[in-house]
């Protein structure tokens, strides 16, 4: 009789392994949502830089093509192509690739 007595105090119960099981199962959930947590930080920082990175790709393209278009119609001075059209006049004064002179020099 003392035997079984000692056995039962030895060994968890079923209802206390349960419990055990529980706790954990919660504890691998609380470091899931972390991770998910991080990782949807880490998405935004990444969208967020491809997107600034598509952007200046973008604006550095309109400038290429801006001075592509300039060079082809034979523009000489920034002053020129400020006449040739306001579509592409601040392309001219924001980019030096194109090399211009202003009219003063």
């Amino acid at each position: 009789m003392d035997e079984r007595v000692e056995e039962k105090k030895q060994k968890p119960s079923k209802i206390q392994q349960l419990e055990k099981q529980l706790e954990d199962n919660f504890k691998e959930l609380d470091d899931a949502k972390k991770k998910v947590v991080t990782a949807k930080k880490q998405v935004k920082k990444t969208q967020h830089l491809i997107s600034e990175e598509k952007r200046k790709q973008e604006t550095k393209l309109k400038i290429e093509v801006g001075a592509i278009l300039m060079k082809s119609l034979g523009v000489k001075t920034k002053d020129d192509a400020l006449k040739v059209g306001y579509k592409y006049g601040p392309v001219v004064k924001n980019d030096e690739s194109l090399n211009l002179p202003s009219s003063d020099e």
